[in-house]
Parts: C-alpha cells; sequence; structure tokens
C-alpha cells in the first residue's frame, strides 16, 4: 500500500475540473482519497466533491500499485495554481 500526502494547491479547493481528472487518472483502481472530512474512492467524482476538500489543506492518498505517472500527474492536479 502506497500512501502521499500532498497539500492542496487550489485556490477554489477540490472543484469539478481536478475531481474528473482524478476519476480519469484513476479509473480502476483501489485509491481513494483521505481527509479531514473523510475519505472517498478516486474513482467516484461525487464522493469526492462531496468532502469539501479546501484550498491549503493536507490529503492523503492511500492505493495499492500506484505508477511513477499515477503520481506525478496527481501532484500536477491537486497543487496546481
Amino acid at each position: 500500500m502506497t500512501q502521499l500526502k500532498i497539500q492542496i494547491g487550489l485556490e477554489q479547493g477540490l472543484h469539478t475540473r481536478p475531481c474528473s481528472l482524478l476519476v480519469e487518472l484513476f479509473e480502476g483502481s483501489d485509491a481513494r482519497l483521505i481527509s479531514t472530512n473523510g475519505e472517498a474512492s478516486l474513482n467516484s467524482m461525487l464522493a469526492l466533491m462531496t468532502l469539501g476538500v479546501q484550498y491549503g489543506e493536507i490529503v492523503t492518498i492511500e492505493g495499492t500499485n500506484l505508477s511513477q505517472r499515477q503520481k506525478s500527474l496527481l501532484k500536477e492536479i491537486l497543487q496546481a495554481q
């Protein structure tokens, strides 16, 4: 199991566009996002948006067999300014 901690760098927090990119990137994966408000599968856009993750929040991404590509793009998506 791989765990990554990432600080959200998106001014509007985790909104529609980054959520859709995450769902596309982790399609078929067991990865999940854990925040202070709970956790959600990275396969579910609705579940991710329901968490209400805000700018500056530190989240944990957890999953098995995360590729280097997924890790790299994940940071790009969540830390974009």
